[in-house]
């Protein structure tokens, strides 16, 4: 069995299996390094708009999945991280003398942390972080306790609760970006034999049909990207080949016609290269 007739065995009788556990089936990376597992497709959505990259994203990710040459379909953008939002009541801060800076700072210092110096031993040197200690940061009820400084009399403050409100709710847990805009990486594998240049057109059309609002952009990403830029080289490389082959034979026969009667039977080794793809069932790549 080859690794893609096994990875094909994976997908038919062990994913199902596994209910709706985020999954995914790919070749051993030629170079093993940090980040997920290697994908044969990648496309990107990024926008301004967390909700509504959410929302198209989802949206072309389930059209994504029905495409019938790919297969192991995700998306990069994972939500359901619960988290708790904190909205400033501004009137009720201002009338007891607190700003919000001392409200962002002092939530960044105790449940964030912040640098406060740096420890020596040994010739190595550490930073030393400090935030409040773990029951006092990651439950609701005591984050509401901390208090924060006061203007309207000396050396007062005020309990973080009488001048924010706490609002539950969930959120991704990474956000990642391109050219300083939120983006979502739509990422695929081609099944074998498939034509990456066709999926790419599949997944053009299934954007163009979600409209995508002003200020929003797409394209291909990653190794996808790199191989539209890969077979555009290609071609000025075999152009300008075929011009350096016509110098060249046109110095040695000391013509300007002849080197046209050689090169004529250059596009008859095409059929014959086509028909050597198809009998080593080799897929039609930069190198062939």
């Amino acid at each position: 069995l080859s690794q893609q007739d096994i990875m094909q065995e994976v997908r038919s009788q062990i994913l199902p299996k596994l209910g709706k556990l985020r999954t995914s089936v790919s070749p051993v990376a030629a170079i093993s390094g940090g980040g997920g597992a290697p994908t044969g497709f990648s496309y990107f959505i990024s926008g301004g708009s967390l909700k509504k990259l959410t929302e198209i994203s989802e949206r072309a990710l389930a059209e994504m999945r029905k495409v019938p040459e790919i297969v192991d379909a995700d998306s990069s953008l994972i939500v359901g991280q619960p988290e708790l939002g904190v909205e400033i009541d501004r009137k009720r801060a201002a009338e007891l003398g607190v700003s919000v800076s001392d409200i962002a700072n002092t939530l960044r210092l105790m449940v964030g942390g912040a640098k406060v110096t740096n420890y020596n031993e040994n010739g190595e040197q550490y930073e030393v972080h400090v935030r409040a200690d773990k029951p006092f940061r990651t439950n609701a009820d005591a984050i509401k306790d901390i208090t924060v400084p006061s203007t309207n009399q000396m050396g007062g403050s005020v309990p973080l609760d009488q001048v924010v409100r706490f609002v539950p709710g969930t959120g991704p847990s990474q956000i990642y970006r391109l050219n300083r805009q939120r983006q979502v990486t739509l990422m695929a594998n081609v099944l074998p034999g498939a034509s990456q240049a066709a999926v790419q057109t599949k997944m053009e059309e299934i954007v163009k049909k979600l409209n995508l609002p002003p200020g929003f952009n797409h394209g291909v990403s990653g190794n996808s990207r790199e191989q539209v830029k890969a077979f555009g080289a290609f071609l000025s490389a075999f152009m300008l080949s075929l011009v350096f082959m016509y110098l060249i034979l046109a110095a040695q026969f000391e013509s300007w016609v002849h080197p046209i009667t050689i090169l004529i039977a250059l596009p008859l080794t095409v059929p014959f290269a086509l028909l050597a793809i198809l009998v080593f069932k080799i897929s039609l790549n930069i190198f062939s």
